[in-house]
Order: C-alpha cells, then sequence, then structure tokens
C-alpha cells in the first residue's frame, strides 16, 4: 500500500472518530449538568433533613421534661412491679 493510500485510508477514519468525540464530549456535559443538578437536590433535602431531625430532638428534650415533671422528678417508674 502506498503512502497516500495510506493517509487516504488514515483520513477517512478520521471523520468518524472526530465525530465520535463530539458526541462523547457533548454527553459528558449533559450528564455533568445532570450530577450538578442532583448534587444540589441531595444538599437542600439533607439541609431540609438536618432541620427536621433538630425539631424531633427538641421535641423529644420538651417530652423528657414533661414526662420528668409528671413523675414528679423521681425518674423512670420501674415496669417490673
Amino acid at each position: 500500500m502506498t503512502i497516500d493510500k495510506r493517509i487516504e485510508k488514515l483520513a477517512g477514519r478520521h471523520e468518524p472518530q472526530a465525530q465520535s468525540v463530539e458526541m462523547v464530549n457533548h454527553t459528558v456535559e449533559i450528564l455533568s449538568g445532570a450530577v450538578d443538578n442532583l448534587n444540589h437536590t441531595l444538599l437542600e433535602n439533607s439541609e431540609r433533613t438536618d432541620s427536621k431531625i433538630l425539631a424531633l430532638l427538641a421535641f423529644a428534650g420538651l417530652h423528657q421534661k414533661r414526662l420528668h415533671s409528671l413523675e414528679g422528678g423521681r425518674g423512670a417508674r420501674s415496669h417490673m412491679g
């Protein structure tokens, strides 16, 4: 095979490979944006969950104080008899 034929054959493969690389780059850009959106959503959900957990802890603390005052400050009652 002559050099000219080799160059022609390589040139024929170059364009489909270049298009393939462009498609991969485009796909990576799309996926990167999707990952950024997902990270943002996860962060928002995490912040909401954190605030709900803190509210539950506060509620549990108030409930525990109420039980303690109802028991006259004696601690938990024994269920054993």
